[in-house]
């Protein structure tokens, strides 16, 4: 999700273009630092040792850096390709094999793992990458150390090249990114795959499969997608059976062609087992196999590379018998429709179940599943297809980490039900009465609650309006989610209004991020102050939660301590202007002013400060240096716009002031 941007050519934080520092560590400024001191990067935040092992059963003889296990350590070695990833000690299959297909897709590798990095130009053993982490794009830093045996080798993942490292680096930052080596055991593809991309993802069941899987399989390939798939679960684990497959193991799937073999055209796929040896599939199609010789030599030589580097051929039939889950992920649903000219438009919802309030849990909760969170969407007649007179709605419910220990999240069981609303019903305020939630309404019956990350669901809507209500299968469940709609827009449908990425404003974005059923309140503005409008400055200590409390009670209409959307808006613009207004004076970049800069803005604007008031505005917002940081200067200009509103609706148009006992409790107590 796209919130704040410190300056608008780089897109908003936590975006693509401009990702939020993960744990406030920036890359840029780190660099330098360790550049101007000559000294190589430690970590402080996830220092080699036992705690960023985790629960693994591994012996770690020393942390090494690159240039102590190799002679010749590089980045990349003769480019980037699938096969360098091999398979280390830590069962974390599932994002190795979305690695393998992140390969594929030169313009996303060159986003997640960002290039210019090196062993030889300005070497400093700091490294960064980048993954979409529950709504944001975040930027994470590593330093070079690396856990080895006593001989020196790499225990986790490595490169088929000994001298190649951005494999086993870019793991590590995943590792730090949820907790530990050892949380990146055991997992589901789809989740890497998403922090890849930011993308939605579809899970098919091979057992029973749509019609269409050989098409969708070819489309998704077509347009770019990620592809993987896995074998059935089993209570030994990873086992290895007669065929070559691996039992609860996951796998890249990397093509699919259509071969004429014997009068007859043979639909295979290659998969590609990531522990990158010769546990492959010893079947029909596999490396060696008869049927190779019954195919041209032309399409065998294209086709067919005999290597012990774990990827194979096998035939749909053989990959549907043996194989239990497919899995495929895009930036868009473009592979769920044959037209990829089609636009789709993305809504994105941040919400929570609270207890008490917003956790009315299932559906058959018949007196409390109304209180859960509701949002609504209307499909017009321009939004269909003219063919088939429906337009394909994709439904995305994402539970947030509740730790960041990823290993540590106990996850709720979580469903998304989809109701079309009939014409006669009236949606209030984006809600429903209990009475209007039955089966008659429900789009499907057939939904169940899991308890992984993500459930998605795929429709074909006719217009009309549909309510989404993401809930747990138990009530009173406290839980932060995001729920993302993303709807089909005809390649006839001429409407400007389409709710793309781009088109959904910074500040919209940030409200419904940060919000709490329509209204932000004080903890919510505190987290838009400090993880929106001061990510990235220099704000020491940034705003505590008693300012955004007093500040609430000025700058809601009402005086009710909270804001709805409008007066979020007019607050969006405001700091907006003052953060503009702060970095125009602070001309050499350091994100700090002096205090002579902060009553010069002051004056600038109209407000008069005597010599009494500028030495007290200089001990409250300036520092012992005298120097003010962007978060106290916003704090300073909105105290002085509330204080002058309070003169005003006080003095009521008179010169001075004649206060009450109310009024002077309510002055002393909340400015």
């Amino acid at each position: 999700m796209e919130v704040g941007a410190r300056h608008s050519g780089q897109g908003a934080v936590g975006s693509r273009r401009n990702p939020r520092p993960f744990r406030g560590q920036l890359h840029g400024c780190l660099r330098r630092d360790c550049l101007r001191t000559q000294q190589l990067f430690d970590d402080p935040l996830f220092p080699a040792g036992g705690a960023a092992l985790g629960d693994v059963a591994v012996s770690v003889a020393q942390w090494r850096r690159p240039r102590d296990i190799h002679g010749n350590p590089q980045f990349f070695v003769g480019g980037v390709s699938r096969f360098d990833v091999c398979q280390g000690n830590v069962g974390d299959c599932w994002f190795l094999a979305a690695l393998a297909s992140l390969t594929l897709r030169r313009d996303l590798f060159a986003h997640v793992v960002p290039p210019g990095q090196d062993f030889q130009r300005d070497y400093c053993g700091l490294f960064h990458f980048r993954f979409w982490y529950y709504g944001d794009w975040v930027d994470v830093v590593v330093d070079d150390r690396l856990p080895t045996d006593d001989k020196g080798q790499l225990i986790f993942v490595r490169s088929c090249d000994s001298n190649e490292f951005w494999v086993c680096l870019l793991e590590k930052a995943y590792a730090k990114l949820y907790g530990s080596y050892g949380d990146l055991h055991m997992g589901h593809m789809a989740e890497a795959m998403v922090d890849f991309t930011g993308g939605v993802k579809r899970e098919i069941r091979l057992d029973n499969p749509p019609p269409d899987l050989w098409r969708t399989l070819r489309r998704a390939i077509t347009l770019g997608s990620f592809l993987g798939c896995s074998t059935a679960v089993v209570k030994d684990g990873e086992r290895r059976l007669d065929s070559g497959l691996v039992m609860t193991h996951a796998y890249s799937l990397t093509a699919a062609e259509e071969v004429k073999c014997q009068n007859q055209l043979e639909e295979l796929v290659r998969v590609r087992n990531p522990w990158g040896n010769d546990v492959e599939w010893n079947g029909p199609w596999s490396d060696g196999s008869a049927e190779w010789g019954r195919i041209s030599p032309d399409t065998r030589q294209r086709l067919l590379q005999q290597q012990n580097d774990g990827e194979f051929w096998m035939s749909l039939q053989d990959f549907r018998e043996h194989f239990s889950q497919l899995v495929i992920c895009n930036l868009t649903p473009d592979f769920l429709q044959d037209c990829s000219t089609h636009r789709w438009a993305l809504s994105t919802h941040h919400g929570s179940w609270v207890r008490g309030y917003s956790a009315g849990g299932p559906l058959h909760n018949n007196d409390n599943y109304c209180s859960n969170p509701q949002y609504c969407v209307t499909l017009g007649e321009a939004d269909m297809e003219p063919d088939s007179g429906t337009s394909c709605f994709l439904l995305s419910l994402l539970q947030k980490p509740q730790a960041q220990r990823r290993n540590n999240n106990c996850r709720l069981q979580i469903a998304c039900h989809l109701f079309q609303v009939p014409p006669t019903v009236k949606v209030l305020n984006q809600k429903l009465a209990c009475s209007s939630f039955g089966d008659r309404f429900l789009v499907s019956r057939a939904l169940v609650y899991c308890n992984t990350r993500e459930v998605s669901y795929t429709y074909q809507l006719g217009p009309g309006t549909y309510l989404m209500v993401p809930s747990t299968l138990q009530p009173n469940q406290a839980g932060d989610f995001i729920l993302r709609a993303y709807i089909q827009r005809s390649r006839h449908h001429s409407s400007t209004s389409s709710l793309s990425r781009q088109d959904y404003s910074a500040w919209e974005q940030t409200f419904d991020k940060y919000a709490q059923s329509a209204e932000l309140y004080a903890a919510g503005l505190q987290r838009v102050m400090n993880e929106v409008f001061l990510c990235g400055d220099q704000a020491p200590d940034g705003v505590s939660l008693d300012h955004c409390r007093s500040l609430l009670m000025r700058l809601s209409f009402d005086g009710a301590a909270r804001l709805n959307k409008h007066e979020f808006r007019r607050l969006w613009k405001k700091l907006e202007s003052l953060k503009e207004l702060f970095q125009k004076r602070d001309v050499d970049g350091l994100g700090l002013l002096d205090v002579t800069d902060l009553l010069s803005c002051l004056h600038d604007v109209g407000y008069r400060v005597g010599g009494a008031a500028q030495k007290l505005l200089s001990l409250r917002y300036g520092d012992v240096r005298g120097s003010v940081s962007l978060d106290s200067f916003i704090l300073c200009f909105l105290r002085m716009e509330t204080a002058t509103k309070m003169f005003t609706q006080l003095s009521r148009g008179r010169a001075g002031l004649h206060l009450n006992a109310a009024e002077w409790m309510l002055l002393t107590t909340y400015f």
